[in-house]
């Protein structure tokens, strides 16, 4: 068990010393315009690519994927309100008054 344990620990180091979350996806070129958004939303976890390393930027947008990158937005946005201090549930908006 301990050496599983700490095998475990070794894999999770190395993972983390290579840059975890800083993929440098094989298909999206030096100086694309995009480039630099692709890598921060890589680094913040919000997108991770395909396992082949590929971003596949010229490939349709599936509901599913969208839905994981929302979702993983949220996630975010809430543990960085939690941190501060916040709420991360909104305030009811103030009923709708009708016009004349």
């Amino acid at each position: 068990m301990k050496k599983r344990l700490v095998t475990l620990l070794a894999g999770l180091l190395t993972v983390l010393s290579m840059g975890f979350g800083l993929a440098q996806f094989s298909d999206v070129p030096a100086g694309h315009w995009a480039k630099e958004a692709v890598e921060a939303l890589a680094a913040k976890g919000i997108i991770v690519g395909f396992p082949d390393g590929t971003f596949r930027g010229n490939e349709t947008l599936t509901r599913y994927q969208a839905a994981l990158i929302i979702y993983r937005l949220l996630q975010q946005i809430e543990e960085e309100l939690k941190a501060k201090g916040t709420s991360p549930t909104m305030e009811p908006c103030p009923p709708r008054t009708s016009r004349p």
